[in-house]
């Protein structure tokens, strides 16, 4: 593998995290009662958790906060492009109508 910060590594990294999420997902789509509300929460909360690190670079010698801005940019575009890739490849079952009011 390259040293960090080559073009090799970010695909290598965002392929194996891509891989991982998939995972992630076709497991809550089959175990989840309720997929579609678990990922409306859990999607924002793991793209927010993976800017953490990237934060952290913010106090490194020598990185550009240009280059930090531009990773993070990059953990918003893969996630807004593998949501819909999920949706599409594996969809989540229709949510079911949960209507707690009651009828008169």
């Amino acid at each position: 593998m390259q040293s960090s910060g080559t073009p090799q590594v970010y695909v290598f990294l965002t392929a194996v995290g891509v891989i991982v999420v998939a995972v992630a997902w076709a497991l809550i789509r089959s175990k989840a009662a309720r997929p579609n509300a678990l990922l409306r929460k859990l999607v924002p909360i793991v793209v927010a958790v993976s800017l953490l690190p990237d934060l952290l670079l913010f106090g490194i010698p020598g990185a550009s906060p240009v280059d930090v801005v531009a990773l993070m940019l990059m953990h918003v575009v893969v996630a807004a492009v593998a949501v819909p890739t999920f949706r599409t490849v594996l969809p989540l079952p229709p949510a079911k109508n949960q209507d707690t009011t009651a009828r008169v």
